[in-house]
């Protein structure tokens, strides 16, 4: 977890995030056409978006909406919460509370 990522409780007291992705010192490329390693928000969207994407494709593909008797969107959010994997902080060993990574069964990472 980035020191700078948002976490807690919003208005409506859900948690929040429900899934956290990598968006910390990724190498990307930049307006100028080169690369550059940044951080934030714009660096895990693109990650959750792909692969959200990719899962609402083979859900849809395979009509495992309609066999679940879920909606495709209700699907896939409890697909990718029920498979991340819970992030550790590498200075205690310490599993981050879901307060800080996110609300799903344990708490996630997309990876």
């Amino acid at each position: 977890m980035s020191y700078f990522s948002a976490w807690g409780a919003p208005g409506d007291l859900t948690l929040k995030p429900e899934i956290t992705a990598p968006g910390g010192n990724i190498y990307s490329t930049t307006n100028n056409g080169t690369y550059d390693v940044m951080s934030g928000t714009s660096m895990a969207s693109p990650s959750a978006a792909g692969m959200a994407a990719v899962l609402m494709q083979y859900i849809r593909e395979n009509g495992l909406a309609e066999k679940a008797g879920m909606t495709a969107r209700a699907l896939a959010q409890s697909l990718l919460m029920g498979t991340a994997e819970p992030m550790t902080d590498p200075d205690t060993n310490v599993e981050y509370s879901p307060r800080r990574q996110g609300s799903g069964p344990g708490k996630k990472r997309l990876i």
